[in-house]
């Protein structure tokens, strides 16, 4: 939990390089801000393909600011509503993240001192629930960070729900290749030893870790216990304004400092989200 207030305080704090995001107020008596980011720039990427990139998060920006639990927030708390586009883009596509932020207070006509938490919303990005600080092991070249991620069932196979560390995700994927893929025993235990210590069936099988943090090869390993990777070829790098895999994170429970009436109020605005809404955005 603490790494999504961490990455909340630094989208509330982050500049735009020459560039200063105006802070509008729009509604609730001042108590609703609006600070949307104007650069027209991304490693890459030109100012046309910004353009376009940021004509496909617009809308999930407005879902968000027609939300009642989002721009009336009970008094005397305040929301600001702020998005960001990313600077560098890891996967060869745009990145942004959008956020419903909970400032600290209200005071003199304006929020301030936004270091609180809120609700989180990462554009073609993992988000924070899948920092490098949370893998059970670091990738080394080719690989990536790995992880074991419980994610809860669903109908929907193209929507993820899981919990890392007191943060609750939902990964809202466009369906076409799979999030994340399993680590094999051979590529996890290579790291450590010689691969000639696994049978041949056992070297393909996934990497299954037990609640107790034991290793083994398991071909039945839960979802919820298999060591998984994000799946390099998730993001189709021929489309890169496209909106093509948006998380919505939040603390599970209340973080440090947060009253009961800023944790209703985030409550509010994360079961208040129209998840179908928010995924019809993905392609």
């Amino acid at each position: 939990m603490r790494h999504l207030i961490a990455a909340l305080a630094l989208l509330a704090a982050a500049p735009v390089a020459a560039q200063e995001v105006p802070i509008v107020q729009t509604g609730a008596e001042g108590r609703f801000e609006r600070q949307i980011d104007v650069k027209t720039k991304s490693e890459g990427f030109g100012p046309a393909q910004v353009t376009a990139f940021r004509a496909a998060i617009t809308p999930i920006i407005d879902q968000l600011a027609t939300m009642p639990a989002v721009n009336t927030p009970p008094a005397p708390l305040c929301h600001r509503l702020k998005s960001w586009i990313e600077l560098i883009n890891p996967h060869g596509v745009m990145g942004a993240e959008i956020a419903v932020m909970s400032p600290i207070n209200y005071q003199n006509g304006r929020c301030n001192r936004m270091t609180g938490g809120g609700v989180m919303l990462n554009v073609n990005m993992p988000g924070v629930g899948l920092n490098p600080s949370r893998a059970v092991v670091r990738g080394e070249t080719r690989a990536g960070d790995w992880y074991v991620l419980p994610i809860a069932p669903s109908r929907d196979p193209k929507i993820l729900e899981f919990e890392t560390n007191g943060d609750r995700h939902v990964a809202l994927t466009h369906g076409r290749a799979p999030l994340f893929r399993p680590v094999s025993m051979e590529r996890y235990v290579s790291r450590a030893m010689n691969q000639t210590v696994l049978a041949p069936d056992q070297r393909t099988a996934p990497a299954c870790m037990t609640p107790t943090g034991e290793l083994r090869a398991d071909t039945a390993c839960p979802p919820s216990r298999t060591l998984v990777e994000l799946n390099p070829e998730y993001f189709d790098r021929a489309r890169p304004a496209d909106v093509q895999l948006l998380v919505l994170s939040t603390p599970a429970d209340r973080y440090h400092g947060e009253d009961d009436a800023k944790f209703a109020a985030r409550t509010a605005v994360w079961n208040s989200l129209d998840r179908a809404a928010l995924a019809a955005r993905v392609r």
